[in-house]
C-alpha cells in the first residue's frame, strides 16, 4: 500500500503481460475492509488496462514515472 495526500492506494505487483481481474483478488479483498478510490495492478503489460471500476493495470515503469511520491 502507498499513501498519497492522506489517501491509501493499494497496489499489487504481478510479473505478467496479461493481467486479469482474478489477479487483483488481494486488492479487491482489501477494498472490502478499507475505503479506497483507486488501486493498481502493476505489471509488464505495455498498455494500461482498466480491470474494474477502481482497479487499473499499469506497466511498472510508467507507474513509477507517473505516481507522485511525497
Amino acid at each position: 500500500m502507498l499513501e498519497r495526500g492522506g489517501e491509501v492506494i493499494p497496489i499489487e505487483i504481478k510479473l505478467t503481460r496479461s493481467p486479469t481481474t482474478q489477479m487483483a483478488s488481494g486488492i479487491r479483498s482489501l477494498s472490502q475492509l478499507i475505503r479506497v478510490q483507486e488501486s493498481f495492478l502493476v505489471t509488464t503489460r505495455d498498455e494500461p488496462l482498466t480491470l474494474t471500476e477502481d482497479i487499473a493495470s499499469k506497466h511498472w515503469y510508467k507507474f513509477l514515472r507517473e505516481f507522485e511520491f511525497e
